[in-house]
């Protein structure tokens, strides 16, 4: 009995860490994580736009190791960013379920949290590739935080689009079990139309924290060029971007943009009704938006499995 007694602190201790851990990441689980971890793995088994596939056999193998890659890489950056001061103000009222906020670990763990994350980054990037990605992200995280360079509204989005260029060449990575990468001319032609996308749409989550963004006196495209004209921006580049997505690569077939034709027209329709602004429903639109940069993600996937299944010859009677 005195056994279990002492265990149980352990217990609950153990899962208070692993609960404070998880809060930290769990804003981006349906923007970075699952997205990342699951266009990754089928990039991977495609081949597509890389070059060398894996096997369906492979698959459970690497989807560990790409897990395993994009959570600590988030909880990294996530960690970096939520304990500066400015943040964890920010986040007591916008978001008080996050650990420091609620005040769950004080911001000294925090920091001892956030040293220790370094060299585990580090071992598990190397263990499962994904290394350079790993120190972009890191670079990107500083300049981010440390220089302050995202409360400026155009290094604020080109900081976001070269992290998601980064989560997602690591995860891709990590997928593949290999630290180089075969960059033919479409998979250069692809990331810089995913870059492009990112760069001129991720306001698309700053239309739903344009209060606390004012109080912070962050400067986002909503606040700096008002809210209709940041509306009215991100339509025109998830238009933009869809319609010249397969051509824009060099895609064998226009029916791989399809899925982006659709959701862009979904989002285009919900940002230019004349009804009021809405926090959840700009939530609503922002998760949509994500959805959208899947879709672009999977565009050389879903261009490879149109075209072997156009060419596949008939079976002979």
């Amino acid at each position: 009995m005195a056994a279990i007694k002492r265990t149980l602190p352990s217990l609950r201790d153990a899962l208070h860490v692993a609960t404070s851990l998880w809060l930290f990441t769990a804003d981006d689980m349906f923007s970075i994580m699952i997205p990342n971890v699951v266009c990754s793995l089928l990039i991977a088994v495609t081949g597509s736009p890389f070059g060398p596939a894996i096997a369906y056999t492979q698959l459970a193998a690497r989807t560990h190791a790409v897990v395993a890659w994009v959570w600590i890489n988030l909880l990294f950056f996530n960690v970096s960013n939520q304990l500066q001061d400015e943040s964890i103000a920010e986040d007591r009222e916008n978001k008080p379920w996050r650990p420091l906020a609620s005040r769950r670990i004080s911001q000294p763990q925090a920091r001892v949290l956030y040293m220790a994350l370094w060299p585990t980054v580090w071992v598990i990037s190397s263990l499962t590739g994904g290394i350079l990605p790993s120190i972009s992200l890191q670079l990107l995280g500083f300049a981010y935080n440390e220089l302050q360079m995202g409360e400026q509204w155009w290094f604020r989005n080109c900081i976001n689009a070269g992290g998601y260029i980064s989560f997602l060449l690591g995860a891709v990575q990590a997928a593949l079990g290999t630290f180089r990468l075969q960059y033919s001319e479409l998979a250069l032609r692809w990331l810089l139309l995913v870059a492009g996308a990112v760069t001129t749409g991720i306001h698309a989550m700053d239309l739903y924290d344009q209060v606390g963004d004012a109080k912070r006196e962050r400067k986002t495209i909503p606040l700096v060029w008002g809210d209709r004209w940041a509306r009215r921006s991100i339509v025109t580049s998830v238009s933009l971007v869809s319609l010249n997505a397969a051509r824009a690569i060099g895609a064998g077939s226009s029916a791989s943009a399809g899925p982006s034709i659709v959701l862009a027209a979904v989002i285009a329709a919900r940002l230019t009704e004349r009804a009021p602004a809405c926090v959840r429903e700009d939530k609503t639109t922002f998760k949509i938006w994500c959805l959208w940069i899947i879709s672009l993600y999977l565009v050389p996937v879903l261009d490879t499995l149109i075209v072997r299944t156009t060419t596949m010859q008939p079976p002979r009677r």
